[in-house]
């Protein structure tokens, strides 16, 4: 199976990867993660480093075809890696994958060009570098108030040595994305968990994790 998980910068993307990997691989069942973008692994994972870090341009600036298509080109890189752990009947994690290429570059574009890009970019990763579509996408729901503040708190990247990536540094980019990856959830293969309580706190990652593995759980034996 592969699953994918999606959210703004914030979200816990990162932490809840390792405690799903953490929990599946302690039912006995093998699990393989990738990190998008793959920062130092892949020679496009580093064109991405140096496009979050400013080096092409300022995020109006860089054209979203062309930032588009180096997170696509990066996933390409490890398309034989992941199909082999797929084909070896391994469950795989992805921590980003092609909702985020779409829900980042879309939110550059006016709201009336949104569905023209996010189907090219549909179209560069699923249909010509064949990147396999994921079984299920969970969906990290957080505000943008809170991403802010968990960004502020993360240890330096290898990728930029600054305090935000071109992403990062714009509220209403992260927004317009939110708004895209509340739109994509609505697809059939999506769940979205929502990461704020209701006075608008954040739930604790246990909470979050709790309830995702039960969704995998669930998935995996229906009743």
């Amino acid at each position: 199976m592969l699953i994918a998980i999606e959210g703004i910068d914030g979200s816990g993307k990162g932490t809840q990867t390792k405690m799903l990997e953490s929990r599946l691989a302690n039912e006995g069942l093998e699990v393989a993660v990738f990190s998008f973008p793959r920062y130092s692994e892949n020679f496009f994972g580093r064109e991405v480093g140096n496009y979050l870090d400013g080096q092409f341009g300022g995020l109006e600036e860089v054209h979203p075809k062309f930032s588009a298509l180096l997170y696509a080109l990066d996933r390409f890189e490890s398309r034989i890696q992941i199909s082999k752990a797929l084909e070896q009947g391994k469950y795989v994690i992805c921590d980003r994958y092609i909702g985020s290429n779409i829900a980042h570059q879309c939110a550059k574009v006016p709201h009336n060009k949104s569905v023209e890009l996010a189907t090219w970019i549909k179209t560069v990763e699923e249909t010509i570098l064949q990147t396999k579509t994921p079984d299920k996408v969970i969906f990290l729901d957080i505000d943008v108030h809170q991403s802010a503040l968990l960004v502020a708190k993360k240890d330096k990247r290898e990728y930029t040595d600054k305090t935000h990536d071109i992403h990062e540094a714009s509220s209403d980019h992260l927004q317009s994305a939110l708004t895209n990856f509340r739109q994509l959830a609505k697809s059939d293969n999506w769940i979205t968990i929502y990461c704020n309580k209701a006075d608008g706190t954040m739930k604790s990652a246990e909470k979050i994790s709790e309830e995702i593995y039960s969704y995998i759980h669930r998935e995996n034996n229906p009743p």
